[in-house]
């Protein structure tokens, strides 16, 4: 209960932080969504989520009296995945400034859907190609629909 009480909150204030953070980008030209839009969307929606789990962790443990609650020890093994998805979005986000949205993106999809999916040869081919897709969609999506402008990177 404790632990979700705790990432909860935590997760809560982060994305309330980063939602009024969000403010703070460029407002679109010409009457156009800006490049706050899609992050206050994810923000706002996971300060709600988190929310509710809190509540959620609150009611089940003072209201139902579910009994005794095994508590667990943290142990890093048990998050190596989560870790290993947080580092390589960290080094994303590091690489956008440098190599641009388009060559960031395609370094950065297939090496954590590979990390954390199947590690078969048959899994290369989807792997590929759902990475290209999408990186063209949410580049045409962004740059040609919502005329938000993606980093081009300052090597390119």
């Amino acid at each position: 209960m404790r632990s979700d009480v705790y990432t909860g909150t935590f997760v809560c204030v982060l994305s309330i932080f980063m939602y009024y953070t969000a403010h703070k980008l460029p407002e679109g030209m010409f009457g156009t969504l800006g490049a706050g839009f899609f992050p206050r969307i994810i923000f706002g929606t996971l300060a709600v989520l988190s929310f509710v789990l809190v509540l959620q962790s609150i009611f089940i443990h003072f209201v139902k009296k579910t009994g005794e609650e095994k508590t667990e020890s943290f142990s890093p093994e048990r998050y190596r995945y989560v870790i290993i998805a947080f580092v390589f979005f960290f080094l994303f986000v590091l690489a956008l400034k440098y190599f641009g949205f388009v060559f960031a993106s395609l370094f950065f999809l297939p090496t954590l859907m590979w990390i954390l999916g199947p590690k078969t040869k048959a899994s290369l081919v989807p792997i590929s190609l759902t990475s290209i897709g999408m990186t063209a969609i949410i580049y045409l999506s962004f740059t040609k629909l919502l005329q938000v402008f993606l980093p081009s990177g300052s090597f390119f």
